[in-house]
């Protein structure tokens, strides 16, 4: 992967970290921005998620988990970022978690158009 590309990709990350935890935490609180639920007024196994991740985002883990248990799933992805991050810093020539798992999903969708290697 180009050196260049994978810069790229961590300032973005550091971007949307910041801008995520800019937003006050009161601006989702009070909404529900759920499709689903003003359609058919009835909660889909996303309702809440919003409010979990910036709850989450904030330091509120019982609030967070309240809103929606599968905000569980966050503190993996915010792992996979992690290590990502920091083998971009470290200049590592080995592909990160994040690059290999969609490199997999890549070659799943693709089998063709994908090289091995």
């Amino acid at each position: 992967m180009s050196e260049k590309i994978r810069w790229i990709r961590l300032i973005i990350y550091a971007a949307i970290f910041i801008l995520i935890y800019m937003i006050p935490l009161e601006t989702v609180e009070g909404q529900r921005l759920c499709i689903w639920y003003h359609l058919f007024h009835m909660d889909c196994l996303g309702c809440g998620f919003t409010r979990a991740f910036f709850s989450l985002m904030h330091g509120q883990i019982l609030k967070a988990f309240m809103y929606n248990p599968m905000v569980i799933v966050v503190p993996v992805a915010f792992f996979l970022v992690l290590q990502d991050s920091w083998m971009i810093i470290q200049r590592s020539p080995q592909w990160s978690l994040l690059e290999k798992f969609f490199k997999w999903g890549m070659a799943r969708c693709y089998p063709h158009n994908i090289k091995n290697g």
